[in-house]
């Protein structure tokens, strides 16, 4: 599935602020024949929401300012308490979140180690560089990356990603 041009085409009409009908079904057609399956967008109350479904399963995107983490998303993989979630994608493969806290790296970083090791994820890789630090975990058929960036002086950026084997 050409997931990152559907991504490309969601991100660039969301940051133009684009709101109207013309544009959801722009955006539709678009994904569709990006992906060979059906899309429906919504523009609405702060928020954009792409669902599409193609042959490899149906892929659901939401940003904005109303993002609800998806009713199926692990319970075993820690949300950031008192983050904001500000993006929210899944599908057949997994999930990603993009989140944003005002606390400080350190104490993210240390809640994600504690919690997921805590919760029977295998640590498979941990790295610093500059702005970020970067967490790999192993469970059962699943793999969960974890980027913690305070590059951004007003606030630090989570990203989880959940991938099945």
């Amino acid at each position: 599935m050409t997931l990152q041009r559907i991504l490309v085409v969601f991100l660039t009409l969301w940051l133009s602020g684009c709101s109207d009908d013309a544009e959801e079904t722009l955006v539709e057609k678009q994904i569709e024949l990006a992906t060979g399956g059906k899309a429906d967008v919504d523009i609405s109350k702060g928020q954009m929401t792409i669902t599409s479904d193609s042959k490899g399963g149906e892929v659901s995107m939401s940003i904005g300012e109303n993002v609800t983490l998806p009713e199926d998303f692990p319970k075993d993989v820690l949300v950031y308490p008192g983050s904001k979630l500000e993006s929210a994608v899944q599908m057949p493969e997994g999930f990603s979140l993009g989140l944003t806290s005002k606390d400080n790296r350190k104490n993210i970083v240390d809640a994600y180690q504690d919690t997921m090791q805590s919760n029977g994820w295998k640590v498979q890789t941990t790295m610093v560089i500059d702005t970020q630090s970067i967490m790999m975990y192993e469970k059962d058929n699943r793999v969960t990356s974890i980027l913690v960036d305070d590059g951004n002086k007003d606030s630090v950026r989570i990203s989880v990603t959940i991938v099945r084997k």
